[in-house]
């Protein structure tokens, strides 16, 4: 499905140290980065407080949180 998503779309998607290997997609060198393009890094927490904690760490505009 990611694969689809990819050739389809044009995202293309980087994990965090969790979502990469569960993923099977490439490792982000940072979850800092902006991209500027259709490239997007996704990242798996435990709950909805880890996702907060990770939105007032990483978050910036443009992100979407699930």
């Amino acid at each position: 499905m990611l694969k689809w998503f990819k050739i389809y779309v044009g995202v293309t998607l980087f994990g965090g140290p969790k979502a990469s290997p569960l993923l099977n997609i490439p490792l982000a060198r940072t979850l800092h980065h902006e991209y500027n393009s259709l490239t997007c890094t996704v990242e798996i927490v435990d709950d909805v407080y880890a996702a907060i904690d990770h939105i007032n760490l990483y978050g910036r505009h443009g992100s979407l949180y699930l």
